[in-house]
């Protein structure tokens, strides 16, 4: 019987350049003129100039020979190895101007132009939710986020994007991780504040947890007796309920399930919402639908001016969004489990609507924009945190008849190279 060829993984080349950052790409990080092509430098400026280890295209340590002029130092000492945030180094106005160009070049490279550009800038201490590694480490364990590309585990005691509240509650869960992780085991720790308590979900190896499942329960009730946390998941499983999390939709109550989508902060939400009322149409037909609904973030307020349908594939949400609209009493507020992608609404489902709300993920809604670039709908609110699925999904809509009369940036994702984007577009009735 032949041998079977062995294979062996390409051996990495590292080269040292000398190299001078002449602009920022749509990442955050700096790009450079290399000797066989652009070289990306993480968390550098334009004008710096580096001796940078480089294997293939990007480089993966810098030395700074000299500071470019929009370069400032990071307020954040974690910065250079957490891994979560990409643009602390950057001036305040350069941050903005790489945001809005970002934006900007996007469109334009999709041959679409853009209205005058509104933005609202967000700050440090906003963030509601984030997620943590952790791993087991002696008699304790170590809460941190893990440096991009790397299984490398940087402790944080303190992040600076996050709300009062997560900040005052990572003792705790680092107490609850050292509770129940031996050394070497690891977990993801998801947080989210809620108006009454922490909502934290952990995840385990499912081995690991099947064989120590009572033991993991009863170490975390133990651990968690002191600490202001509502609700305790693990691999889905509720492990501990002392209330149940409570967040608000322009004032009504929700009961979102663990690992709900949440808006990332209070204030972004607010400056969301506000944007979907204030362009809502004039009645016509008074019915309106919220795609990608979500728990009812925009949907919930919604239901106060029109006849609303909400579509959202995850069941867990949809039984929230129900829930709190019977308790608010919003009878016009009916709700479908469908997946959007797979199933986008048709033109039957279109007629006689106002007004649609989508806030897809990442990847956009192309099926959905087609359709609607067939219908009649008058006004379109897309909610999006990629811009570049929102220029192909406006192009769709453009072809269509519509307009896009508004654009607003919004900073959601501090010290990212991320921004959430609000388009209005209009249907030319003539």
């Amino acid at each position: 019987m032949p041998q079977k060829k062995r294979r062996f993984d390409t051996p990495k080349v590292r080269r040292s350049l000398t190299l001078e950052i002449i602009e920022l790409g749509a990442q955050g990080d700096g790009i450079a003129k290399g000797p066989d092509g652009p070289v990306y430098v993480p968390r550098t400026v334009p004008g710096d100039e580096v001796n940078a280890q480089v294997v293939g295209q990007k480089a993966e340590s810098f030395e700074l020979v000299k500071a470019g002029p929009d370069r400032q130092d990071p307020p954040c000492p974690h910065f250079v190895d957490c891994g979560g945030c990409a643009l602390q180094h950057l001036s305040e106005d350069a941050y903005r101007t790489h945001k809005m160009k970002t934006l900007e070049e996007t469109f334009r490279k999709a041959g679409l132009e853009l209205p005058a550009v509104n933005s609202v800038w967000g700050h440090e201490a906003s963030r509601r939710r984030t997620t943590f590694k952790t791993r087991g480490r002696g008699k304790g364990a170590v809460l941190g986020y893990q440096t991009t590309g790397s299984h490398h585990l940087v402790p944080v005691d303190r992040c600076l994007i996050l709300t009062e509240g997560l900040q005052n509650a990572l003792p705790d869960v680092r107490h609850l991780a050292s509770s129940i992780l031996e050394p070497g085991e690891e977990a993801t720790i998801a947080l989210t504040e809620c108006e009454n308590g922490i909502d934290v979900s952990i995840t385990l190896d499912q081995d690991l947890y099947e064989v120590r499942r009572l033991e993991v329960l009863e170490r975390l009730g133990s651990a968690a007796k002191t600490a202001d946390i509502a609700r305790i998941t693990v691999n889905g499983e509720p492990a501990l309920v002392a209330r149940t999390p409570v967040v608000r939709f322009d004032g009504i109550a929700v009961s979102p399930p663990y690992n709900a989508f949440l808006q990332p902060g209070l204030e972004g939400e607010n400056v969301l919402r506000e944007l979907v009322l204030e362009n809502r149409p004039e009645k016509k037909n008074g019915r309106a639908v919220d795609l990608f609904a979500g728990c009812g973030t925009f949907s919930l307020p919604l239901a106060r001016h029109f006849d609303v349908i909400a579509y959202e594939s995850e069941g867990a949400q949809v039984t929230a969004l129900e829930n709190a609209a019977r308790v608010a009493s919003l009878s016009g507020l009916k709700t479908v489990r469908r997946d959007l992608v797979r199933e986008p609404l048709g033109d039957l489902e279109l007629r006689k609507i106002d007004y649609v709300v989508l806030n897809p993920p990442r990847a956009g809604a192309k099926g959905q924009a087609e359709e609607l670039a067939r219908s009649k709908v008058p006004a379109i609110t897309y909610i999006s945190c990629n811009p570049g699925t929102l220029a192909r999904d406006a192009r769709i809509l453009q072809s269509g008849g519509y307009s896009l009369t508004s654009m607003t940036l919004l900073d959601q994702f501090v010290y990212s190279a991320h921004s959430e984007c609000i388009a209005i577009f209009r249907k030319d009735q003539t």
